[in-house]
């Protein structure tokens, strides 16, 4: 799990946590042979945005006041 606390937001610290889950996913793909990543947003709408700006797309659509599934194509990482 990952999250930035609410003091820290706008920092762009949450897109540096971001990058480096990207990478790492990518590299065990590539051993694994996973394709997609997944996660459970919560259900602030700031969060759903912040992912799929990331190119995360909502499986289920919004869960709200539940998390919400989303996933990403390994293809489709930055």
């Amino acid at each position: 799990m990952l999250g930035v606390d609410l003091a820290c937001c706008g920092k762009g610290l949450g897109r540096q946590l971001m990058r480096q889950s990207f990478v790492a996913t990518k590299a065990i793909s590539k051993v694994a042979g996973c394709y997609e990543m997944y996660l459970d947003a919560d259900p602030n709408p700031r969060t759903h945005n912040f992912y799929q700006q990331l190119g995360f797309v909502l499986l289920e659509g919004d869960k709200s006041p539940a998390d919400s599934p989303m996933f990403i194509s390994i293809t489709s990482i930055p």
